[in-house]
């Protein structure tokens, strides 16, 4: 039985004293390489032309820069020409994709302002009601 406990201890000292010898050949390759004078130059050239960081407060835009990811649009539906019963009629626009720009009831006036977005050129539209008998009218409208 002690020789069995005693094996058992010595197997396990030598396998946790094992093994590591890769990562010290490893590092005493890297340490070999000569290091290069026109390597390090490149380096500082791409570094000055690259940000040195990513933080926003470090990379600050010009004075006159602009980002915008929508646009205003606007477009008239003439709800009276439609033909409906109902007072409260309601607008969907879409785009082809089936995105929903716009769900709601329609404004009183007939000029409608939306916001889109920028490489949007044609969008759908639903006009309808609650009323069983009105219409629901399906239009393409091209900005």
């Amino acid at each position: 039985m002690k020789r069995i406990l005693t094996i058992s201890a010595l197997s396990f000292i030598l396998s946790a004293c094992g093994g590591g010898g890769s990562d010290e050949t490893s590092s005493a390759k890297t340490s070999q390489t000569p290091s290069n004078d026109t390597s390090s130059t490149q380096t500082q050239t791409q570094s000055e032309t690259q940000p040195q960081s990513n933080k926003l407060i470090d990379n600050k835009a010009t004075d006159n820069a602009q980002f915008s990811q929508f646009k205003s649009q606007n477009m008239e539906i003439d709800i009276s020409g439609l033909g409906f019963e109902a007072n409260t009629v309601y607008l969907k626009i879409y785009t082809f994709d089936n995105k929903t720009l716009f769900l709601g009831k329609v404004p009183n006036s007939p000029n409608f302002e939306f916001y889109l977005p920028n490489d949007v050129s044609k969008v759908k539209y639903d006009v309808f009601s609650t009323v069983k008998t009105d219409p629901q009218i399906t239009k393409e409208y091209e900005l």
